[in-house]
């Protein structure tokens, strides 16, 4: 189900038993796989991957060409970053897109900063600012998020 209100990019692939809500805006040549859902009020760049089974919470955005693997929770207001020099024309950007591993969870209004992937069936806690790698299976938080103890 694509709501009539949804903005979805050309050349997008979406599972037909997929949901994408209101106001969602979906950019060109996005993948999105069977039982996934996409919340209203979210940006979904150009390019990105998405898995089986992934909930997008509303008000998330998502950068260009990231990676979310089946089974990944995205709560509201996460923002998934993919420039670490962002400024108005930069000739040096380079884009480094994060990837979410398999059933991993991001809490409300964490940030993932570019280049980071975080590792399977890890949790990322709410507010987080995940700077480096988080590996399977570990919960971090704070700002920068660490380990939990």
């Amino acid at each position: 189900m694509i709501s009539p209100q949804a903005i979805v990019g050309k050349d997008c692939t979406i599972s037909k038993d997929s949901y994408v809500w209101h106001f969602a805006n979906v950019e060109d040549d996005v993948t999105m796989g069977s039982g996934s859902a996409i919340g209203s009020h979210t940006y979904v760049g150009r390019g990105v991957k998405i898995g089986d089974g992934v909930r997008i919470q509303s008000f998330v955005s998502i950068c260009r060409n990231a990676v979310l693997e089946d089974g990944v929770f995205v709560s509201p207001h996460v923002c998934i970053t993919d420039d670490k020099n962002p400024r108005a024309g930069n000739p040096r950007y380079r884009a480094e897109p994060p990837v979410l591993k398999r059933g991993c969870s991001i809490g409300a209004s964490a940030t993932i900063m570019p280049g980071v992937t975080i590792g399977e069936n890890a949790v990322v806690g709410a507010g987080a600012v995940v700077t480096r790698d988080v590996p399977a299976g570990v919960t971090v938080l704070g700002v920068p998020a660490r380990a939990a103890a």
